[in-house]
Order: structure tokens, then C-alpha cells, then sequence
């Protein structure tokens, strides 16, 4: 599986906007087996500008299915709080290429959020995190079924 967004650390209120936007929280930690070194591992698919997956570092997904939610559809402070951070979000190599993403994350107010609301229609979009609030996220959630590579 891959993401088609990547934000490598997300806080737990980002968490929270993800999820009370629409996302879906995956409760698995995929290439478990995978040393985490602090970003390291990360940095070096980043920099390389790799499409493989092989050897990344243990990460999870949210997904949005279909729309957001009634509230982030209308609310514009809370729109304005998910432009904010789906604007942190990249799209290196190793994440999908679907073209409903094009442009990501545009310009001017609120075009990450409508880019991604003109594309759930089309299918899915997942947003891929490596850690939460800077910590593995096998420590964070040791629970997890964990997925090796």
C-alpha cells in the first residue's frame, strides 16, 4: 500500500483534524521491522527521489474515502485549520501519482482543501505519517497489529 500524501510527523491535534475532517485512521504500523533512525531513513528516500518502496520506515495511513465531513465542509476556520496542514504534506516518488492531485498544493486560500475535496470523488486519498509528535510510532501505539516489510 502506498500513500498518495506524505507528512512525516504528525502532532496528535493534527491527528484529531485528520480524523474529524473524514479521515479514517489505519490501526496498523506497516514495515514494523524497519529501524526507525530519527528521520534518517526517511531523509534518504526523500533526497534519492526513489519510487521504491523497499526499506522505508515503519509508518501508518489515514485515509478519506469519500468527503469530509459535514463540519469541514462548512466551518471555514476548521477548513482553514485542514488547508494549513494538508499544505505541510509533499509528494515525493515513493507515494502514488494519481493526476486528481495535480498541482498539489496550489495557491491562495484553501486550495490543498479543495484540491482534495475535487479529488475524493475520483477515489481515495491517503495521507501517510512516519511519527507521531516526533516519537516511533510503535511506542506511541504499541497495540497496533504490526505489518512487516
Amino acid at each position: 500500500m502506498a500513500g498518495d500524501l506524505l507528512l512525516q510527523n504528525l502532532t496528535y491535534n493534527q491527528r484529531s483534524t485528520l480524523i474529524e475532517a473524514g479521515g479514517v485512521q489505519t490501526m496498523s504500523i506497516f514495515h514494523s521491522d524497519k529501524v526507525w533512525d530519527k528521520g534518517l531513513g526517511l531523509s534518504t528516500f526523500l533526497k534519492s527521489g526513489s519510487a521504491s518502496r523497499v526499506g522505508l520506515p515503519p509508518h501508518s495511513y489515514i485515509t478519506f474515502e469519500r468527503e469530509l465531513s459535514a463540519t469541514y465542509r462548512t466551518d471555514k476556520m476548521l477548513r482553514l485549520r485542514l488547508d494549513d496542514l494538508l499544505r505541510k504534506a509533499t509528494r515525493p516518488a515513493f507515494v502514488s501519482v494519481k493526476a486528481s492531485l495535480a498541482g498539489w498544493p496550489g495557491v491562495g486560500p484553501l486550495s490543498a482543501v479543495l484540491i482534495l475535496e475535487a479529488a475524493l470523488p475520483l477515489g481515495k486519498i491517503i495521507i501517510e505519517f512516519y511519527t507521531m509528535d516526533d516519537t516511533k510510532l510503535h511506542q506511541v501505539f504499541p497495540t497496533w497489529q504490526m505489518v512487516p516489510e
